[in-house]
């Protein structure tokens, strides 16, 4: 077995047929590291209703506080299935404006949220009230709002900042309270 950091890190060779005699477990650390290279980032994210350019030519904006939507997903739909037990749906509603010569949509820009977890929290929260339509074309000077729904734990609600960014872009991160 081995592993390697992106397409250029050494690799690490692991012998995987050996018994282990002991096992170590890592310590969970919680919150945003200083010295990180997204520290700075997240402890300073945009502020709540400021646009922020995240690449190929879109403009990102959460339009108002996160909050637990969890009651309105199951509500939205008899096949919505509740999230796992400690975790609450997180509704965050955003604007996004495009500016470029050629017809784009949502899709093209990876949006996450991440907490005092500090791993990225999913979005499978099945189908909720006023979605972002991430597969509408969108031409030059086009806007498309709505929300976006992540899972995660009840103690980090308080925690979450959302990021984004375009394809191979740098991810902007933005505040959700």
């Amino acid at each position: 077995l081995y592993a390697s950091v992106g397409f250029t890190g050494d690799p690490v060779f692991l012998d995987a047929s050996a018994t282990p005699t002991e096992v170590e477990e890592m310590p969970t650390i919680r919150g945003i590291q200083p010295g990180t290279a997204s520290g700075a980032s997240r402890t300073n994210a945009t502020p709540l209703g400021t646009a922020a350019d995240v690449g190929e030519g879109w403009t990102f904006t959460v339009t108002a506080p996160a909050g637990d939507i969890t009651d309105a997903v199951l509500a939205e739909n008899q096949f919505n299935e509740p999230p796992p037990e400690g975790f609450r749906f997180v509704g965050v509603p955003v604007s996004m404006a495009y500016a470029g010569q050629e017809v784009s949509n949502p899709f093209t820009v990876t949006v996450k949220t991440v907490g005092d977890s500090n791993v990225e929290y999913p979005r499978e929260c099945g189908v909720i009230p006023g979605e972002l339509d991430s597969f509408s074309d969108v031409f030059d000077g086009g806007v498309v709002q709505g929300q976006l729904c992540f899972v995660v734990p009840a103690d980090d609600i308080g925690t979450v900042t959302l990021y984004a960014g375009a394809f191979l872009d740098v991810m902007v991160f933005f505040a959700v309270q």
